[in-house]
């Protein structure tokens, strides 16, 4: 609705501008619709994206190889591979 006048969008949501619902509208609506809230958002704490990121194939793949490196010495690899 964002490309509409203000008129097109209040003949659109049956409403004014200048004076809002009335009382009985607007308790008609929010039994209609619910509540005018956004849901909430979950958080997921630390430990969840870490694991995620830990769990990537690619990502296993990398360590595994910084661990040979460093198993057979080569020092500058396993920085660079760890960089």
């Amino acid at each position: 609705m964002h490309d509409r006048t203000i008129a097109e969008v209040e003949a659109l949501l049956d409403t004014d501008s200048a004076t809002g619902l009335g009382e009985a509208e607007a308790r008609r609506r929010r039994e209609l619709h619910g509540l005018n809230v956004l849901p909430g958002v979950s958080r997921r704490g630390l430990p969840r994206p870490l694991w995620d990121q830990l769990a990537s194939p690619l990502v296993v793949v990398v360590l595994v190889a910084g661990a040979v490196t460093a198993v057979i010495g080569a020092v500058t690899d396993v920085v660079v591979i760890g960089w």
